[in-house]
């Protein structure tokens, strides 16, 4: 979506709109807001990298994620990254294209816990 001051200005996927948990949103924001296909950016972003997105929008939205909310966060930021990385093993069985990976970082990180998106 692109948006235009504070408002939907044009929906490019519309099978992709819907609703859900504020969670479930910002998950997903963290485990992919450096992704651009424009720039030479990491795909996968740090876990303080994440941490550091989940404090700025609690610092927008007013008030901290509770425990349960960021158990919620941590869970789906490693499902967005467990999705991407079997999309990756699809289309690189071989693993030529490893380094710097969601499969890299599951496979180095683990799932994502409350304690990752605290630091």
């Amino acid at each position: 979506m692109r948006i235009a001051g504070d408002e939907v200005a044009v929906v490019y996927d519309w099978d992709s709109v819907f609703l859900d948990r504020e969670t479930f949103f910002v998950a997903t924001a963290a485990a992919h807001f450096p992704v651009t296909w424009e720039l030479p950016v990491p795909e996968t972003p740090a876990p303080a990298d994440m941490a550091a997105f989940v404090r700025v929008y609690e610092a927008e939205r007013g008030r901290k994620f509770t425990d349960g909310e960021l158990a919620e966060l941590a869970a789906g930021a490693t499902y967005a990254r467990a999705y991407k990385a079997r999309c990756e093993h699809a289309l690189d069985g071989t693993r030529e294209r490893w380094e710097g990976s969601s499969r890299q970082a599951l496979d180095a990180l683990g799932p994502y816990t409350v304690a990752t998106l605290r630091a």
